[in-house]
């Protein structure tokens, strides 16, 4: 059960990067 509580945090860490990601995107296209 913890280990799918860490799989789970990996997930939503990785999702948070990519949204960083795409957001510092979108700045730079709206420039």
């Amino acid at each position: 059960m913890k280990k799918l509580f860490f799989h789970l945090f990996d997930i939503i860490d990785e999702a948070v990067e990519l949204k960083k990601q795409v957001d510092k995107r979108l700045e730079e296209n709206s420039k």
